[in-house]
């Protein structure tokens, strides 16, 4: 599946979140954070860092195309290391709402 990795995250006020540059935060950004986001909590197996590793790569890739398993990693990452505004911005990109 194809997703808007360019889409920018929007507040509840439907405008755009900004980093602290004042640019717009894009999906992929948050996505490829989340990837690599890891605490005591919520360590990653060899198995998982290779596997966020290869979606990684896939983000910057010419024309990304994920499996659902992809996405789905996508979105447990981000729901483990952003709030709920974000994590729910990211879903509504993945799923296409």
């Amino acid at each position: 599946m194809k997703i808007d990795l360019n889409a920018k995250l929007l507040n509840f006020k439907e405008e755009e979140i900004k980093d602290e540059k004042g640019e717009a935060i894009e999906a992929r950004t948050i996505i490829a954070n989340a990837l690599v986001a890891e605490d005591r909590e919520h360590p990653l197996t060899a198995e998982k860092k290779n596997e966020a590793f290869q979606i990684g790569l896939k983000l910057y890739s010419k024309e990304p195309d994920f499996t659902v398993n992809q996405l789905a990693f996508m979105k447990e990452r981000v729901g483990l290391f952003y709030n709920a505004l974000i994590y729910g911005r990211i879903c509504e990109i993945i799923e296409k709402k």
